[in-house]
Formats: structure tokens, sequence, C-alpha cells
């Protein structure tokens, strides 16, 4: 911990697990809670407009989601916001 490590925004699945996620479900498209150094899909949302995502700023402003197979590894804290939108 004294090192520091990944910031909150950069958490990510190995890319062997997502690899068997899609195997199982089949590959996503969209990417809601990703930013450039961590976004496993060509389209993906973001928190913060610095990293200019091709989808916008926030999934969860977003009505409807894209119509597409969606991928979500959200921040611990987007969890539950998470789980409620999908409600």
């Amino acid at each position: 911990m004294s090192r520091g490590g990944p910031l909150p925004d950069e958490w990510m699945l190995h890319p062997e697990v997502v690899k068997q996620i899609w195997v199982q479900f089949g590959k996503a498209e969209v990417d809601l809670f990703a930013n450039r150094r961590n976004s496993i899909c060509t389209l993906w949302f973001f928190l913060a407009r610095q990293d200019n995502p091709p989808l916008g700023v926030d999934a969860f402003a977003h009505e409807p989601w894209p119509r597409k197979l969606l991928y979500a590894f959200p921040l611990l804290c987007l969890s539950l916001p998470l789980l409620e939108r999908v409600r």
C-alpha cells in the first residue's frame, strides 16, 4: 500500500478472465465504466471528460444504453447504482 497502486478508475479484470466471460456470454461492444487506459471495448463511457470517451461522460446519464452487448466492471462505489439501473 505504501507504494501506491492502481487508482480506483484503473482497476480491471485480468484479460484472460475477460476472454472466458466473452466465450460464455459473447464479446461485449460497449464498456460502461472505462477510461482510455483500461477500456476493453472500442466504445465506452467514462466519468470524466479528459479521456474524451467516444460514447460520452457518465453511463448513468444516458437513457437508454446502446442496444449492444454491454460490459460493466464499475468502481466499487458505483456497484449499487449499477444494480439499481439493471433491475
